[in-house]
C-alpha cells in the first residue's frame, strides 16, 4: 500500500475516532443516570417494521446496562481509533455498535439511509478502516509493529 494512501487512511481513522468521541462526551452522564431507555421507547413507538420492534422489545429491559456499554464503547473505541491502537479490533467493534444503533432507530430500513450523506456511508467507514490497516500510518499500531519486528531500534 502506498504511503500517501496509508496517511489518508490514518487521517480518516482519526476523524472517525473523533466522530465517536463527540457523542461519548455527552453520554458520560449515562454512568450515573442511564438515558437510553427513553430513546429506545421513542424508536419503538415509530418502528418501521416488526423485526425492529422485536429487537427493541428485547433491548428495552436491558437499557440501563446497554447505556453504560454504549458510553464505554464510544469512549473506548473512539479513543482507540483516534490513537490508531488495535485499529482492526476497534473498527470491527465500532461497526457492530453503530450498525445496532442504525438498525434500532429504524434508519437502516429507510431509503434515506442508502441515498443520504451519512447513514450507510458512515457505517461503511469502519470496514474500510479495518481492512485498510488504518492504524499503520499516524498510529500506535504502526509504532508497535515496528518495535515488535525490531525496526524501531
Amino acid at each position: 500500500m502506498s504511503r500517501p494512501l496509508q496517511i489518508f487512511l490514518g487521517l480518516l481513522r482519526i476523524a472517525v475516532g473523533i466522530s465517536l468521541l463527540g457523542p461519548a462526551m455527552h453520554k458520560i452522564s449515562w454512568f450515573a443516570h442511564p438515558a437510553l431507555e427513553p430513546q429506545l421507547a421513542s424508536w419503538l413507538s415509530h418502528s418501521p417494521n416488526p423485526l425492529t420492534s422485536k429487537y427493541l422489545h428485547f433491548m428495552i429491559p436491558h437499557a440501563q446496562l446497554l447505556a453504560r456499554v454504549v458510553a464505554v464503547g464510544e469512549l473506548g473505541l473512539g479513543s482507540m481509533l483516534l490513537l490508531g491502537l488495535l485499529t482492526p479490533l476497534a473498527a470491527g467493534l465500532a461497526f457492530i455498535m453503530v450498525a445496532n444503533f442504525h438498525f434500532a432507530s429504524g434508519a437502516m430500513l429507510s431509503l434515506d439511509y442508502v441515498t443520504g450523506q451519512d447513514g450507510l456511508v458512515y457505517l461503511l467507514l469502519f470496514p474500510v478502516l479495518l481492512l485498510g490497516r488504518a492504524g499503520l500510518a499516524v498510529g500506535a499500531d504502526g509504532l508497535l509493529g515496528k518495535k515488535m519486528s525490531g525496526g524501531g531500534r
